[in-house]
């Protein structure tokens, strides 16, 4: 770490000054008194600053209370909106793709799905394919994890497998 006479000899070189002005007056600096008035004025200033900390750490803390609340909040409401309610039967569907093929030889798979419409918290319809054998929930949440997503002939399909 540099000093600053380190610092201020840097400046005398760079700035072509003769040696020893600027670390003279640093020197000066660290040796020198202070009036008691002008010592007051700064103790006065400190107490005044240390008062505005407290003030702020305070003030700080309810912003960050404040911010909890509102994400708290805020996670309930996108979490209701994450929500799918189950609204209508569509049909039994086979799915059909390609996993583990060579150049596309091969690899075939199929699965059979019950498709639903579930209804999102605007009011969208969204269909979603739910694997046969498994339950049929009433409401499901996009982020637990169980809800996938893919692209079957080209339209995003969702499901529950």
């Amino acid at each position: 770490m540099c000093t600053f006479k380190e610092i201020a000899g840097r400046l005398e070189t760079y700035l072509g000054k003769r040696k020893d002005e600027f670390v003279s007056q640093i020197e000066s600096l660290e040796t020198c008194c202070m009036d008691i008035e002008t010592e007051r004025t700064y103790l006065d200033n400190l107490k005044e600053l240390i008062s505005k900390e407290v003030q702020l750490k305070g003030e700080v803390a309810d912003v960050q209370s404040d911010i909890r609340h509102l994400r708290r909040d805020f996670e309930v409401e996108i979490l209701d909106k994450k929500k799918l309610k189950k609204k209508s039967y569509i049909r039994r569907e086979t799915i059909k793709w390609k996993q583990g093929s060579f150049f596309g030889i091969g690899g075939d798979k199929s699965q059979c799905y019950q498709l639903y419409n579930y209804e999102m918290h605007s009011g969208e319809m969204i269909p979603v394919y739910i694997q046969d054998g498994y339950d049929i929930p009433e409401t499901l949440n996009i982020d637990d994890g169980k809800l996938q997503f893919g692209i079957n002939k080209g339209d995003l399909i969702h499901c529950l497998s």
